[in-house]
Formats: structure tokens, sequence, C-alpha cells
């Protein structure tokens, strides 16, 4: 009876009615393209000139090879649909004109030639990296800034209840899940509270993210509390690009002192008070001080595009006047996202960038491994130069299809040295990298191309702060809890690897 009732939950809700008009539009379309080829020889001959166009395009984008083996193949095995989908998915560059007008950065003084150059010389041989980031991102790193690591949802929960319980100006939240639960219930009941104490509230949440969760015209009962609240691309029933990129970010900003980032969603299973699959494995970072400033800046640009309006970044930015903070910590909070706002290949450059400078260990925690040549290569040349890397993903799969690319590059990685440790107690959500001990990067981005190269994503990254060793802790302990898988159990049999050899062709829409 459960499974009737949810599968007639399913039939009846947005996502079903989306993924219907959706299939229709596309059936419709290759339909009259079908038709049109039939009657017309020219058709035929224009769509092969239109083809070799689009081929010559794809070859010298600027995408990781896996995208342009995807796109040459559609347009090669169905040349004029697999064009029209290129052009609707593909070429289409996403919320580009709302980018422009509204995701500015602020013309602020950030640029302080000696703070940099300080900044520089206490990170060493690091200060590459963050000059990298910098020029990337448009942002700068910080000194003056304490950063508190927490290793789980509950810690997260406790930590960021009391903060929102003593917000006395703004607070400011941007998730990409928010579900009804304890977890939400809590927070939304603080959230009425300071409406009435006058504290200004903030709120984006993804359309996409919360579909199975939320009822489409929630984002109105939330305005109605008084909460400014809007959705990141909103679902509609359209073959468009703009569905493509998510807002994957999870930030939460009180009063231009306190910030939080990291993998950790509003909704029960992060803090384990309801368990799918197993024991929930996340953690997050609670930000003070100067290095907040990014993530503010961050969550405005957001708030500009979704709500078409310029935002006064001067008014919620960090007080340095009355900073208290004076250490040298290093942070270089930073997002990342889609082309039309980020250069294309971010993300992975700046991933690649920590593995590469590696000496001695790798520990990098992920739920899903679905990664292109350069992060595998460099992974294996790090083990072949010596350094150890560990690699933790989930024992409990939340995603079938995805889980089979995850142990199909797992395997691949693990038959030239990385050990690859299954986290048996149940899911592995964190998105953790830490390097030789020293550095860190705690934040959202998922070791997938939807995370690397579609969705807005974001993080921290650490040096010379005592979280270090927090962070160091909670690897080796979840490392030790965890299986170290030899590579015969990651070995799919010949159908299996047959199967997943085809399906690589479309990995990079994973």
């Amino acid at each position: 009876m459960a499974k009737f009732l949810s599968i007639i939950k399913l039939i009846f809700s947005r996502l079903f009615f989306v993924a219907i008009s959706v299939i229709a539009q596309v059936v419709i379309v290759s339909y009259y393209i079908f038709n049109l080829t039939e009657s017309y020889v020219y058709f035929q001959l224009i769509s092969s000139i239109i083809g070799l166009i689009v081929f010559v395009l794809i070859v010298n984008d600027k995408v990781p090879p896996e995208q342009k083996m995807l796109w040459s193949f559609l347009i090669i095995a169905f040349p004029i649909v697999g064009i029209v989908i290129y052009i609707v998915l593909k070429a289409e560059e996403p919320m580009a004109k709302r980018t422009r007008r509204y995701a500015k950065l602020p013309s602020l003084p950030l640029e302080n030639v000696k703070e940099q150059e300080k900044i520089y010389e206490i990170a060493n041989k690091y200060a590459g990296q963050i000059k990298y980031l910098e020029t990337m991102s448009s942002f700068r790193a910080y000194r003056n800034t304490k950063v508190a690591f927490l290793k789980d949802g509950k810690e997260f929960y406790e930590s960021l209840m009391k903060d929102l319980e003593n917000a006395s100006k703004y607070i400011f939240l941007e998730y990409f899940i928010i579900n009804h639960g304890h977890m939400w219930n809590s927070i939304l009941n603080v959230l009425k509270e300071k409406v009435k104490e006058g504290v200004e509230v903030k709120l984006i949440y993804d359309d996409v993210g919360c579909v199975k969760y939320l009822r489409g015209s929630y984002y109105k009962y939330l305005r109605k509390l008084g909460i400014e609240c809007y959705k990141f691309n909103t679902m509609l029933p359209f073959v468009s690009a703009y569905h493509n990129n998510r807002d994957h970010r999870k930030i939460a900003i009180i009063d231009g002192k306190i910030a939080y980032t990291g993998g950790i969603n509003i909704s029960d299973e992060y803090m384990n008070l309801v368990q799918i699959y197993g024991h929930w494995k996340d953690n997050a970072v609670r930000l003070t001080g100067q290095g907040i400033n990014n993530l503010i800046i961050l969550f405005l640009q957001n708030f500009s595009i979704v709500s078409l309006k310029q935002q006064n970044y001067e008014k919620y930015l960090y007080d340095e006047s009355l900073n208290d903070i004076l250490n040298d910590e290093i942070v270089m909070p930073y997002g990342t996202g889609p082309r039309s706002r980020y250069y294309e290949n971010f993300a992975t450059d700046a991933f690649l960038n920590l593995i590469n400078q590696a000496s001695k260990n790798i520990d990098i925690s992920t739920p899903y491994l679905i990664i292109d040549y350069a992060i595998s290569n460099a992974l294996i040349a790090a083990v072949a130069r010596g350094v150890k890397v560990r690699l933790l993903i989930p024992a409990t799969p939340d995603k079938a299809l995805v889980y089979a690319f995850t142990k199909s590059a797992a395997y691949e990685l693990a038959i030239n040295g990385v050990e690859i440790y299954k986290f048996t107690p149940g899911f592995n959500h964190a998105k953790t990298f830490l390097i030789d001990d020293e550095v860190a990067y705690v934040g959202t981005t998922n070791l997938d191309f939807r995370s690397l190269l579609h969705h807005y994503e974001c993080g921290v990254w650490i040096y010379n702060s005592d979280c270090i060793l927090d962070i160091k802790k909670d690897f080796d302990d979840d490392f030790a809890k965890s299986k170290l898988v030899p590579p015969k159990e990651l070995k799919y049999n010949f159908f299996m690897r047959l199967l997943i050899s085809f399906l690589k062709i479309f990995q990079s829409l994973l």
C-alpha cells in the first residue's frame, strides 16, 4: 500500500509533470524533424553543413574531452536531433543577461598590497595556489579569521542554532535542499521570531533540489512570514540549459560576523535523525572574522540574480573596525559555477593544484566519483611520486547508476595504488580535501561533472589553521571505521564493464 501511494504521489508531483512535458517536446520536435528530412532533400544537406559547423565548435570548445565525446557521439549517431539537443542544452549560456547585470562584485577597496604580500609570505610554497584562486574568483585571501571544523550534522545544527538565536541584524541562508522535519522546523521557528524582532532574513533554496520536499509555492508562504525568499532557477516544463545549472551551495551568514559552509543541507538525515542509507557522514566549517566577506558576496550575488534587484553589498560586509580576531590563519572562500560566470575549468583546476603540489599524503572524501582524465591521472601520478593517497567513498549508494560509475573510477585508481575506503557505517556525503596535513578544502563540490562544471558551488581553502588538526583527526577516524577495498572487489564482471564503458559517453551529464 505504501509503495502504491508513493507511485500516486510521484504521478501527481511537479517533477513528473515537468519530465513528461520535456519528453513530449523532444518527441514532437523529433517527429517534425524526421518529417522534414523525408520531404525535403535539401534539408539533409543543410543539416549536414550545420552538423559539421557544430562539430568544429565542439572540438575547439574549452571543455573536458568527455563532454566533447558526448556531443560528438550524439551528432554522429542522431545527426539532426543531436544538433537540436546541442543548441538547446549546450550552446545557450545560462542566465547570461541576468548574470552580467546583477552578479557584479562590489566596488570596494578589496586590494591591500601590503596585506596580500604578508599572506603570500605566510603561505610560502602555497602562495601560488592562493594567487590562482584570487585571479580566477576575483576575491582575495584573508588572515584574521578563525575557522572551526564541524565534523557532523549534529555539531553543525547545534552551532548554527545558537548563532541564529543570537542574531540581531540579519540572517542569510542559501541551501540546495530544505526539507520539513525537526532540523528545518527548528530553524524556521527561530527565523519567525527574528523577523518579529526586526532582523532581516533572506533565503534562497534550489527548486530542483527541493522538488521532492517543498510545494511549488512554498516561497510565497515564507514571504508571508516576513522572510525574503526566492527559488533558484524555478523548474519549468521546457527543454533548456536553464535547468542544468543548480544552486548546490550551502551558506549561512549571521550579522556579518559568522558564516558557515560545507556539505550539510537542511534536512533530518544530515543529523541522522532519520537514516535512509545508514549513518550519514558530512561536515562543515564555521568562520568568524574578515574571511567571511567572500561568502557574503557570493550569497548577495545569487540573491541579486534571483530577486532581480541589485544588493547593497557594503551594508552587509564584515566591519573590520570591530575586528577582535588577529591571527595568521589563511582562508580563501570562493565560488565556482557554469562558464557564464566562471572560468571553464576553475573547480577542476583548483583541485588539481592541491593534488599536484602534494608531497606526502592526500586524503579526499567525496560521495560521488565521476572524474575526468585530468583528476584521475593527477591522483595516479601522485602515487607514482611517493604520495600516499586515500579516498573515502560511500558503502551504501544513494543513486545506483552514479555508484556504478564511482566504483568503476575507484577501480582504475585502486589498481594504480590509490587506497579506496568504503564508509561502512553508511553514506559519506562530505566534500573535503587534506593535503600533506597542511592545507585543506571544505565545501560543497563533489568529484563529479555536475559539481565541477554545471552547478554553483562554494568552499573554503584553509592553511595555517588549528582546524587542520581536527580535519586530520576526522579523516583518520573515518578511515578507521571504513573498509580498505582491494581492487578485485571494485571490479565488475565483463558484461557490466561493457555496459559502463558505453554509458561513459554520457557520464558528463551525471
